[in-house]
């Protein structure tokens, strides 16, 4: 699969303890994936370094700005994305890969341009489903798996900053 995304939707699955993803596309097909915990750190460091690639991240001068702008982008693109719009399974036509969701079992990362990154989930028999985000759809499905990924008991606490201690402060310990 590398048609155009119509809509991504991502469910936890406690029976099988997976994540379900479900894309569709504007010719009403449907992909669909079980991610599992370890693929799911895979996947999030895909993500991470799609979204770190950003020509006006990796241009700012230390670590404090890239993670500024950085929340900034992330903050912006996710205020446009439509999360609460049901999942329109009803329109769905074909699955091409069959019923069965394909598991996952590694991630592949392809950079194409400046805006696109293509992600490939990869299964143990080398079938694959490739994603090609632009940075809004990247930076729309970080928040989607990490909002996900809190639902289940994994433990993996994905963020895409990770907050950092204002000059002047010091950092608190317990020992």
């Amino acid at each position: 699969m590398s048609q155009q995304i119509q809509q991504l939707f991502l469910t936890y699955d406690p029976v099988n303890d997976r994540l379900l993803l479900r894309i569709s596309t504007p010719d009403h097909a449907e992909y669909l994936a079980w991610i599992t915990r370890r693929c799911t750190g895979f996947l999030w460091e895909a993500l991470m370094r799609i979204l770190q690639s950003d020509v006006t991240v990796q241009s700012q001068p230390d670590q404090e700005r890239k993670e500024a702008v950085l929340a900034f982008q992330n903050e912006e693109a996710v205020a446009k994305t439509k999360f609460s719009k049901q999942y329109q399974a009803q329109q769905v036509q074909t699955r091409p890969m069959g019923n069965t969701p394909l598991l996952i079992a590694k991630v592949g990362l392809k950079v194409i341009d400046d805006q696109r990154s293509q992600l490939r989930l990869l299964s143990p028999r080398g079938a694959s489903v490739d994603i090609v985000f632009e940075r809004k759809l990247a930076h729309s499905f970080s928040k989607l798996l990490a909002d996900t990924v809190r639902k289940t008991d994994w433990g993996l606490d994905l963020k895409i900053v990770e907050p950092t201690v204002a000059a002047g402060e010091q950092e608190q310990r317990l020992n």
